[in-house]
């Protein structure tokens, strides 16, 4: 019989963890996971099992909820492509993703419930990463990358990139919320308040480029930072002894992408500013040498510089736009200028304020001829 998805905490009894774990459950506990995750709830599980059962000691559950952040950083039901992406792609995926027991949600209801395995502590981390961890976490995503490379798995619509879906009217807003948020608060960005300004112009043709991506393309996390990777350097944290030393979680925002996307986000999120320049080439190399070492060959530098400013265009102003889409605690406010310190270094090597003021003029002109020609 099939499972039910849980309505919330509330609805977890010992008979529906007995279903899933396949082993009778006699009590258990629960410790909710406060601070982390903008779109769910976590708990501890410590479970309890009847004389002769056996089974983990705890497990994390996850279950779905809705705030304003969450709203504005994705439609809702991209809390649902965690539970796709568990369903299908995961099973690849086990070196370096948690192990799953259940994942399944009810899209109507707003209910998501997956159960996964309790990795131990892992602390509230800065968005801050040593060299060493930050080449790491190269490596994990290009096993990931070259799993799914140009797979015909992303030709799913489930897959489709995640800002095509969100509105124009939505994503205006949110640009213009974001330059407004900026004039009320301590720190100032000139440089990329002007280039909000051209990006606002531009919305509807970015959107229409994201749906038309070149060159080769993966499934993409989407949000590839330091707070959604665990690295396990006690092999005996959680319940048993792992084999992994690496664990990607949160993968809300898996779709269909080009590669170099969570190469640069990683850079643009956990990178301190001041590391950006000297952490760029080694991250790069990590990257590439994880991809060949994963079967990619003929995929090198020369790709992943034509596919890199494409990448990057479309972060910056997601970046920007942090100001509005995440909520920080009160000792977490040094956040969102470190994003700015290090989105502003990203755009000026770049030139993206020269970039966007040309395609400001050209973008709708371009689109016009392609459309003429019949390709698009």
């Amino acid at each position: 019989m099939p499972i039910d998805v849980l309505k919330g905490i509330e609805s977890l009894e010992c008979g529906w963890l007995s279903k899933v774990l396949q082993t009778r459950v006699t009590g258990f506990d629960t410790a909710e996971i406060v601070g982390e995750g903008y779109a769910s709830r976590m708990y501890r599980l410590s479970l309890h099992y009847a004389d002769g059962q056996v089974g983990p000691e705890s497990l994390i559950l996850k279950l779905a909820t809705v705030n304003a952040a969450q709203e504005n950083l994705h439609e809702v039901a991209t809390l649902f492509r965690e539970v796709n992406f568990y369903a299908g792609p995961a099973a690849k995926l086990q070196e370096v993703i948690p192990k799953v027991y259940f994942s399944s949600g009810n899209e109507n209801n707003m209910q998501l419930t997956i159960l996964m395995e309790d990795l131990g502590l892992i602390p509230h981390k800065p968005f801050k990463e040593t060299l060493e961890n930050s080449i790491k976490a190269m490596q994990a995503i290009a096993k990931v990358h070259a799993t799914y490379w140009n797979d015909p798995i992303l030709k799913d619509k489930q897959y489709d990139a995640i800002e095509s879906a969100v509105e124009l009217d939505s994503i205006v807003k949110l640009a213009q919320d974001s330059m407004k948020a900026e004039q009320q608060a301590a720190y100032s960005y000139p440089y990329l308040n002007k280039c909000m300004h051209h990006v606002v112009k531009l919305a509807k043709w970015m959107i229409n480029e994201g749906n038309h991506l070149k060159g080769d393309l993966t499934l993409i996390h989407g949000d590839f930072h330091a707070r959604n990777i665990h690295f396990l350097t006690n092999k005996n944290q959680g319940n048993h002894l792992q084999e992994k030393d690496v664990v990607i979680f949160d993968w809300q925002t898996a779709e269909r992408g080009n590669p170099v996307r969570d190469v640069v986000y990683w850079i643009l999120t956990s990178v301190p500013a001041e590391d950006q320049v000297n952490f760029k080439e080694p991250l790069i190399r990590a990257y590439l040498d994880g991809l060949r070492a994963s079967g990619i060959k003929n995929y090198g530098r020369k790709q992943f510089d034509q596919q890199y400013l494409d990448a990057v265009s479309p972060l910056i102003p997601r970046l920007y736009c942090y100001q509005e889409l995440i909520e920080v605690g009160e000792n977490e406010e040094h956040i969102i200028p470190e994003f700015l310190d290090r989105t502003e270094l990203m755009a000026k090597s770049i030139h993206y304020l020269a970039a966007v003021r040309v395609m400001r003029v050209f973008m709708p002109i371009y689109i016009s001829i392609l459309r003429l020609l019949g390709k698009r």
